[in-house]
């Protein structure tokens, strides 16, 4: 590997002389700002970039340097679950829900149950509107078959137009039709309300908490590639600095392209956050012990193709256990449905705990949000609407999601 160190007046000219001298696969190690002491005190601030390349790499084609790249990093033996890495597992990630078919008959004749149990159980919130709770095993009664000879009702239409599930806007309607009065499925007000409701109930949502941490918070945004993870993290630190601080530190694994880490630089620079680029498992367990002192750690990651998983499992392999830190993987609301469902199952394999939905903005149909909350067990975090940093981003509460399907006056 060839290290150099370059020396400019300001951040962007002197990116330009790495580019320039070693090319758009250079790494930065680390940036520093030295006082120009020729000059003396009133010499100009400098920074000093230190880059570097490797010679392994010069005059391949990407698709060789990817291959070289992915032949030097050795995946993680085990998985946080305990599953070693290549098993052949028939669920790899355990996300996906059981169907009724490879449910015990018990099991089968309790979700048959589970429709009229939950309209008991709006009767109740109805008398008590402000006990609503979450329910992941609700959400199973959600994605089970469900047989109604009323597909084409307007409960089902609405649903299925902003692209939620058949089988979940079924179910959804013939809920409705249990708890509703006739003379209330007529009244669109009311249907609204109840799909306000109902829908507020099977959402999960768990924004990170920062009010009074122990210890560092951790937290990795992993994902696709062109899904927004180095602003969302930006945003993310911006809201904290806001709150309570900028005892925040940046650590990148995104080691592909120098233009990939150059956006993360920059923003630790305005907010005067360290940033750390590390290359190896190893660097990284370093780097989280040298930001100790900090609150709050945000991680961001290269993109990888939810169909290689050998890039997943190398990205796995980083984040050991005892380091306790917490994944989101963040999915872009235009992409579409199967895609989303491969992604969480593809990233599932290294243990995700959160999700995050970004560019709901540029995106009409939002039923792709329920549908993924149904057919997995993980808590929404954030939600973004936009690019400017930090307004465009969302703390997501039980109704935020209601929201963006039912419209304002209903």
């Amino acid at each position: 590997m060839q290290v150099k160190v370059f020396e400019a007046y300001d951040m962007a000219s002197g990116l330009r002389k790495v580019r320039k001298e070693l090319g758009p696969d250079a790494l930065i190690l680390s940036t520093r700002t030295l006082k120009n002491s020729r000059l003396g005190i009133l010499g100009k601030s400098m920074f000093e970039i230190t880059a570097a390349i490797d010679d392994t790499l010069s005059g391949q084609s990407d698709m060789q340097k990817d291959e070289a790249l992915c032949g030097t990093m050795q995946p993680a033996t085990y998985n946080r679950g305990g599953i070693k890495v290549g098993q052949n597992l028939e669920n790899p990630i355990g996300l996906s829900l059981k169907t009724a078919t490879d449910l015990p008959q018990g099991e089968i004749e309790e979700l048959k149950n589970l429709v009229k149990t939950l309209a008991g159980e709006v009767s109740e919130l109805k008398k008590h509107p402000t006990h609503i709770t979450t329910a992941p095993a609700r959400a199973q009664s959600f994605v089970s078959p469900v047989q109604t000879t009323e597909q084409d009702d307007f409960i089902t239409n609405f649903l299925i137009e902003n692209e939620v599930s058949l089988k979940i806007a079924q179910k959804i309607s013939g809920y409705a039709r249990e708890s509703l009065t006739y003379a209330d499925l007529n009244d669109a007000a009311k249907v609204f309300q109840f799909l306000k409701t109902t829908l507020a109930d099977l959402i999960s949502v768990a924004p990170p908490d920062f009010s009074f941490p122990d210890s560092t918070k951790r937290i990795a945004l992993v994902g696709p590639t062109g899904v927004g993870k180095t602003t969302t993290l930006a945003k993310i630190a911006a809201q904290y600095i806001s709150r309570y601080g900028n005892s925040i530190g940046f650590i990148t694994i995104d080691t592909y392209r120098i233009a990939a880490i150059e956006q993360l630089k920059v923003y630790g620079e305005i907010m005067r956050i360290p940033v750390e680029v590390v290359l190896s498992p190893g660097q990284f367990t370093e780097s989280i012990k040298k930001f100790e002192d900090k609150k709050l750690l945000l991680i961001d990651t290269a993109g990888r193709s939810h169909k290689d998983n050998l890039s997943i499992d190398e990205l796995g392999s980083f984040f050991n256990p005892e380091l306790e830190v917490e994944k989101h993987l963040v999915l872009s609301a235009v992409t579409r449905e199967t895609e989303l469902m491969d992604i969480l199952t593809r990233f599932g394999r290294i243990g995700i705990d959160k999700t995050i939905f970004t560019k709901i903005d540029e995106c009409t149909k939002l039923g792709s949000i329920i549908n993924t909350q149904m057919m997995n067990p993980m808590p929404l975090s954030y939600i973004t609407n936009g690019q400017r940093v930090p307004e465009d981003i969302i703390e997501p509460d039980k109704n935020s999601v209601p929201k963006l399907l039912i419209p304002e006056e209903a």
